[in-house]
């Protein structure tokens, strides 16, 4: 179970990557830095030896026996030896014999030797045990055989002392970094078992659960406020499912029972073919409003479940809004009232011109149901369509002075199927303004409703992403005809679009 721990895993391997790079470059400074004495030491060596063959050349033995004993007496880690023609040794300065290593002439080589305190003394800090020196001969011109070689004691204890330190703080570094594995992997299954336990929590049915945070702001807080956002987002959807179905449940269950009562009575009508004709034709009135309820529910959630893709385009607001205040300016009219523009500046808009266009359509067609109802003089008998750029991107509206909307339901009214009691004498779903919120939190943005003292005033909020730069290039749009039509396909006129489309 210790070894399955990831946290273990990961320092087991950063430690072992730590030794091996450590064994690799301090081994190599050891190898270099010994080579480098190892060279200095034997340049001297055969330096001194040629010296010496100059001196027994120039003054002969006599002279270099005395250049010898005077060096050796100087105790700076030099050992000397003369050696007859015959192989006897003459003088042996530091040492009990000459070495088995060097021999042979013209020899250099490494040897060990037991120094002698009191006689030359070689190496003064050590008074027992080996000592260690590199030396080379020479055959000298008369036959004699020089021996010249220095200590090097103090480069071999110095490398041992490099290993010894080396090993003692490997295996210190090995236990910091057990016991860092081990702190390591508290810290990270105390974060991991925490989210462990939440998701346990959520998979069981408690929604509410939430991964906790330690305020550290490390990337496990990160990774929780995604996490947390995630699970918020997914329990207002379970919410809104909740909902839905709960309002499919509720709001179609009268249109379905009134359809059968309509059939059940065309059958038991008396006339005939001619009350079965009529029932049918009441039927086919209820199953398109069925219909519509159900395109309306499709949009939503395509909406909510899908992402913008390839249906961006620049356009102009304005323009956009002309053609919605053309279409609708004979329904408005006719009942008494009148469309007004607020789109003055230059305004592009980077966005699916269709589910723009559906958005403002609905509010428009919300506002002549709801809009218009409220008592006040003919010049405020109006509905305002606008546009205008934001400090944070750009903003659209639709305004009435009807009775508007208690602040108190601006949120619930944003819900599918949620339709105030004032709103129920009039055909609709109460999808209208679910799919105007849908369309907006598509593009980014967000969808607000302002009392407009009287009346209301609908505001979608764009972010600046999808403000295009002026004089961008706009493909050519659709007709009014298209920018005002439903999924439905309404097209029996303003006032069948009404009375017929998903409103609040």
């Amino acid at each position: 179970m210790f070894w399955r721990s990831s946290g273990i895993r990961i320092t087991a391997t950063i430690m072992a990557l730590f030794v091996l790079a450590s064994v690799l470059v301090v081994g190599a400074v050891l190898w270099q830095t010994n080579e480098i004495l190892t060279r200095h030491n034997v340049a001297s060596v055969v330096g001194e030896t040629r010296t010496l063959s100059e001196i027994a050349a120039r003054d002969g033995t006599a002279s270099l026996l005395a250049a010898m004993r005077e060096r050796a007496s100087r105790n700076n880690g030099m050992i000397y030896g003369l050696a007859d023609r015959r192989g006897q040794t003459q003088w042996l300065g530091g040492l009990d014999a000459w070495p088995a290593e060097l021999e042979r002439d013209n020899k250099t080589g490494v040897f060990e030797y037991e120094p002698r305190p009191g006689r030359s003394a070689i190496h003064p800090a050590q008074s027992t045990g080996s000592a260690l020196a590199i030396g080379a001969t020479l055959r000298l011109p008369g036959g004699h055989r020089l021996l010249v070689a220095r200590d090097v004691t103090d480069q071999r204890d110095l490398a041992t002392n490099i290993r010894n330190w080396f090993f003692a703080g490997l295996v210190f570094l090995a236990a910091l970094a057990i016991a860092a594995g081990w702190a390591i992997n508290r810290f990270l299954m105390a974060r991991i078992d925490a989210m462990t336990q939440t998701t346990s929590s959520i998979m069981a049915g408690d929604l509410s659960k939430r991964v906790p945070l330690t305020d550290s702001d490390d990337e496990f807080d990160a990774l929780a406020d995604n996490l947390n956002a995630m699970l918020d987002r997914i329990e207002s959807l379970m919410h809104g499912l909740r909902e839905v179905s709960d309002n499919i449940a509720h709001d179609l269950k009268t249109p379905l029972s009134r359809l059968r009562i309509r059939a059940e009575e065309a059958l038991r009508d008396p006339r005939g073919d001619a009350a079965c004709r009529e029932g049918l034709e009441a039927t086919l009135v209820e199953a398109d409003e069925l219909m519509r309820t159900f395109n309306a529910l499709l949009r939503v959630a395509r909406l909510e479940a899908g992402t913008l893709g390839d249906n961006l385009e620049v356009f102009e607001v304005a323009a956009l809004i002309r053609d919605l205040a053309e279409f609708y300016e004979p329904v408005v009219d006719e009942a008494g009232a009148e469309i007004r523009i607020d789109a003055v500046e230059p305004l592009y808009l980077r966005a699916d011109r269709q589910l723009i266009s559906q958005a403002l359509t609905n509010l428009i067609e919300n506002a002549l149901k709801y809009g218009l109802d409220n008592p006040q003089p003919d010049s405020a008998r109006h509905i305002t369509i606008g546009a205008a750029k934001s400090s944070a991107g750009a903003d659209l509206w639709v305004s009435d002075h009807g009775k508007g909307i208690n602040r108190t339901d601006h949120e619930r009214v944003l819900k599918r199927f949620v339709r105030l009691d004032e709103a129920r004498s009039k055909p609709g779903t109460g999808l209208g303004l679910s799919l105007v919120a849908a369309v907006v939190r598509q593009h980014g943005g967000k969808l607000q409703l302002v009392d407009n003292d009287p009346g209301l005033k609908v505001m979608l909020h764009l972010p600046a992403a999808r403000v295009a730069p002026e004089g961008a290039a706009i493909p050519a749009g659709p007709d009014c005809q298209d920018v005002a039509r439903h999924d439905d396909q309404i097209d029996k006129g303003a006032m069948a679009a009404a009375s017929g489309s998903p409103l609040r």
